[in-house]
């Protein structure tokens, strides 16, 4: 595999590169090779239980589909492999609260065709009380060989 571009490159691709990334808000924190940070802003508009102002749960799916994606694509080439979300999970474990969240995404196995992924959903005032859990799975056409890692 080639070079890691540098984590600026990821950060325009996340934020402006993909439309739907900027519309959201989504902020990418931190980048690593098979790992992203990103902040998913507190907004009125991604209320889904009004009663308590908690985050709907589509805004944190879509989220973790952003976060392992993108950490998906640090084990690929991103400017010419395709990759696709095969199976995306999110287990909703305690209610967020009207504060931004944080979503770590983390590639467990990055194979020749499909790509396992963690994610994790927290608030960043409190890192250890999970809001949701994740999975995604990822197909992935690379233009060049490669060897499993992970």
């Amino acid at each position: 595999m080639e070079k890691l571009p540098n984590a600026d490159f990821y950060k325009q691709v996340f934020e402006k590169g993909v439309p739907f990334n900027a519309f959201m808000g989504f902020e990418l924190l931190e980048v690593r090779e098979g790992y992203v940070k990103l902040r998913v802003p507190y907004k009125q508009g991604f209320i889904g239980e009004f009663r308590e102002n908690r985050l709907h749960g589509g805004v944190l799916l879509a989220a973790v589909d952003s976060a392992a994606g993108i950490a998906s694509f640090t084990t690929a080439n991103i400017m010419t492999d395709k990759m696709a979300t095969v199976d995306l999970r999110l287990d909703f474990i305690n209610p967020s609260i009207a504060e931004d969240v944080i979503v770590e995404g983390i590639v467990k196995k990055s194979g020749s065709r499909i790509i396992f992924t963690h994610a994790l959903v927290y608030h960043p005032s409190n890192p250890t009380h999970l809001i949701a859990e994740g999975r995604a799975t990822y197909s992935v056409k690379r233009q060049e060989k490669y060897e499993d890692k992970k």
